[in-house]
């Protein structure tokens, strides 16, 4: 497992989601946790189910362009380095995850024990995790649409069957009649 290979405590896929609105960048939802014993989950708590980009905005478009953001919490832009220490978390690192070419979420990884700085190796390693989370979700969805237009096909298939079943009955009705 990769959190515990780099001696990390929570591993959060995180999805993005515009606002449609226009009035702010949006936010990122937390769609899968992986934790240690040592960190408490964060998608389990209202307030970090859904993270406003609010505060951050820079960490968005740094994301969006392929960068990693993130460091020791101490050194963090407020309101967010407060929230994440009452979460119990000392350094975090969020890398970008992209499918089909196109900004989907964050791949991120917490130190709860200790405040760690990551290598570059280390920063190198996360953006392969969620390389490989970007083209897995890429895969899943294009196998969605591959189901779903082989339901469509039955469907219109199913249709015309019924059109002929009915036609042919009509038409042998009126014969015996």
């Amino acid at each position: 497992m990769l959190g515990e290979s780099l001696n990390c405590d929570r591993v959060v896929v995180m999805q993005h989601f515009e606002d449609d609105t226009g009035e702010t960048l949006g936010y990122v939802r937390g769609i899968y946790e992986w934790n240690s014993t040592y960190a408490s989950r964060q998608i389990v708590q209202p307030e970090w189910v859904e993270v406003s980009w609010d505060g951050i905005e820079d960490w968005l478009a740094k994301e969006k362009a392929g960068d990693w953001v993130g460091g020791v919490v101490d050194e963090l832009p407020e309101p967010f380095s407060s929230g994440q220490k009452k979460l119990g978390v000392k350094s975090l690192y969020n890398v970008p995850i992209f499918v089909d070419g196109n900004y989907w979420g964050t791949f991120g990884i917490d130190f709860c024990r200790e405040a760690k700085r990551l290598t570059l190796p280390e920063i190198a390693v996360l953006k392969t995790a969620a390389s490989c989370v970007g083209s897995a979700i890429y895969r899943q969805q294009i196998i969605a649409e591959q189901q779903e237009a082989e339901r469509a096909v039955i469907e219109e298939r199913n249709h015309l069957a019924r059109e002929i079943h009915d036609t042919i009955g009509q038409s042998f009705t009126a014969i015996v009649m």
